[in-house]
C-alpha cells in the first residue's frame, strides 16, 4: 500500500476518524459502523504492487485480471 494513494483519501479519513472517536462516547454499534467505513476506505484505496514482465514490448493492463 502506497502512502501517496492513501493521501487521496485524506479528506474521507479526516471526516470518518473524528466521527469514530465521537461515536465511541454514544454507541458501540455506531462506532463499529464508522470503524467498518474506515476499513472499507483503506481497502478501496489500496494500490498493490503488480509484477511487470521483463519484455520491453509487452503491454501491461492497469487493472487486475486477464485481458482476452
Amino acid at each position: 500500500m502506497r502512502l501517496q494513494t492513501l493521501a487521496e483519501a485524506r479528506w474521507i479519513f479526516a471526516i470518518l476518524a473524528p466521527l469514530f472517536v465521537v461515536s465511541l462516547f454514544f454507541s458501540a454499534w455506531l462506532a463499529l459502523l464508522f470503524f467498518l467505513l474506515i476499513v472499507y476506505t483503506f481497502a478501496f484505496f489500496r494500490d498493490p504492487d503488480r509484477p511487470v514482465p521483463p519484455d520491453a514490448s509487452a503491454v501491461v493492463a492497469a487493472a487486475d485480471g486477464k485481458v482476452a
